[in-house]
């Protein structure tokens, strides 16, 4: 290697080590609000949880040494694993209150047809997220509602006739 070789990769250096520090600060930092809005979506479950992953966010953003958070995060996952087994257990009992209340609602006697069709519809639709299991049971809760409705409104009707 020529001298100047020598001379223009050692005044190179500094320029490629800034490059990098920058490359390495950007994707810390895109990490970082990361880690923020998987917080932010999160919390509300779990509060020994939420506390946890509160004050993991304020030492993320005020630590230099992200290797320090290691066995903070190896608390946090263990709790979120634990709260996921949880809300499976707690998804998996809707379900089953959900098709067992549809079942019932379709034993009730006096119903129209549409709405003993509707509701074998709803019930033979998959749920195959959270949003359209909400929605599932938003519309359980409609065909409950107009039921309760038609079977309240009948004996006034019997009775002026």
């Amino acid at each position: 290697m020529s001298a100047q070789t020598a001379q223009a990769d050692h005044h190179n250096a500094p320029s490629a080590y800034r490059e990098l520090a920058l490359k390495s600060s950007r994707e810390i930092h895109a990490l970082k609000r990361l880690v923020s809005r998987l917080i932010a979506t999160c919390t509300g479950k779990n509060t020994a949880a939420d506390q946890k992953l509160t004050d993991f966010r304020d030492v993320l953003y005020s630590a230099q040494d992200v290797s320090a958070l290691l066995p903070r995060l190896a608390v946090i996952e263990r709790m979120v694993s634990h709260q996921d087994m949880t809300q499976k257990k707690a998804q998996s009992h809707l379900e089953q209150q959900f098709h067992t209340s549809g079942e019932t609602l379709q034993r009730v006697t006096g119903l129209p047809a549409q709405l003993k069709r509707d509701l074998r519809e709803l019930l033979a639709k998959p749920a195959n997220s959270d949003t359209e299991r909400t929605q599932h049971l938003i519309r359980l809760l409609q065909l409950y509602e107009r039921a309760v409705t038609l079977q309240a409104t009948r004996p006034r009707l019997n009775r002026r006739k």
